[in-house]
């Protein structure tokens, strides 16, 4: 035997032994002994097993992670996110992350409660308890587990005038549809960023060119249509968390946030002629950019109007009465005839 074939086999026999070596490593040494279930503990470690289909003694260099994860997220509701570690020589990890509900959603007679991501966790026959309710939309073939796909209430839209075509109504229809699911994504989102959905009792979507939402059942939001629809989330809770008081009810009007940066609040824990007056400079307007609180400047002039009146209520005598209270009561006809919707508070940024 040459030289050269003697070289080569001595390589080729160690190749061998390397291999081998490896083979009885992965398959005597590295077997799973420990599995671990950590972070949230929404089910017990055996129902998870179960779905996984792992056990003692399999194979941890070999054995599949991406089929199980799937299972664990479709098969369990509340996992929403599902994670699996191979930790050498013999531990497995299964990391859970929970679904947090978000909202419940009225749908053909049912409410389905959805998490932040969309995720589809229960149905029930009536909506649970300090979940924000949502209603306007129709669920779309929804099964516990899976995804929400919404469309708008066909009840609530407009029939279709007999010049249009089918074909030009379905197109219609779908858009309505994406434009549903896209501002109940954009809703959810924005609740998931700052973690309070807890904090909101209701969301209707019945039209998207009103959107409303309820803040701690006493602060309405009036968004308007879909345009400019984050920045005015972003304004609407800046300001019921930030600016108004915690026993402040009334309408947030934030319609015009993404136009002119303006958003109107109106009391209804305040009579009337509290309303009306503040129209004429009584409540200041209060910035909501920086957070400041000034008062407007035109806030002065109603000061300065108050202590004109009360002086000439000082120069007048017991005679003038009469015609003092004929006057209140003309200048409040004229209140109520421009109107008592006038916002209290106007905030700006």
């Amino acid at each position: 035997m040459s030289k050269g074939a003697r070289r080569f086999l001595l390589l080729f026999t160690l190749v061998c032994m390397v291999a081998i070596t490896g083979f009885l490593c992965v398959f005597l040494l590295f077997k799973v002994y420990t599995i671990e279930v950590t972070g949230d503990m929404v089910y017990d470690q055996a129902t998870i097993l179960e779905v996984a289909g792992y056990q003692e003694g399999d194979n941890l260099a070999l054995l599949s992670t991406g089929k199980q994860e799937k299972d664990l997220e479709e098969q369990l509701p509340y996992v929403q996110e599902a994670t699996i570690s191979r930790h050498f020589p013999s531990t497995l990890e299964i990391h859970i992350t929970a679904a947090q509900k978000a909202a419940c959603i009225s749908s053909g007679g049912q409410w389905y409660t959805v998490s932040y991501r969309g995720k589809i966790l229960e149905q029930s026959e009536s909506p649970q308890e300090g979940v924000m309710q949502v209603t306007g939309l129709v669920l779309t073939d929804p099964v516990v587990g899976e995804m929400v796909q919404v469309q708008g209430d066909s009840a609530s839209q407009p029939e279709e005038s007999s010049s249009e075509s089918q074909e030009e109504g379905q197109d219609q229809t779908q858009l309505q549809d994406d434009a549903h699911q896209t501002a109940f994504s954009t809703i959810l989102a924005k609740l998931e960023e700052w973690g309070a959905a807890g904090e909101f009792t209701s969301l209707d979507l019945t039209d998207l060119y009103n959107i409303t939402m309820t803040y701690q059942g006493r602060v309405e939001f009036q968004l308007g249509s879909t345009i400019g629809l984050e920045s005015k989330l972003q304004s609407g809770y800046a300001l019921v968390t930030e600016q108004l008081d915690e026993n402040d009810t009334g309408t947030l009007n934030l319609t015009l946030v993404a136009e002119v940066g303006k958003a109107y609040f109106t009391p209804t824990n305040q009579a009337p002629s509290a309303t009306t007056s503040s129209a004429s400079g009584d409540t200041g307007d209060r910035d909501a950019g920086d957070g400041t609180g000034e008062s407007d400047p035109t806030s002065s002039s109603s000061e300065d109007g108050d202590d004109t009146s009360s002086a000439g209520e000082d120069t007048s005598g017991e005679d003038g009465t009469d015609e003092e209270s004929s006057q209140d009561e003309d200048s409040s006809s004229q209140d109520e005839g421009r109107g008592g919707n006038i916002p209290d508070t106007i905030f700006t940024g």
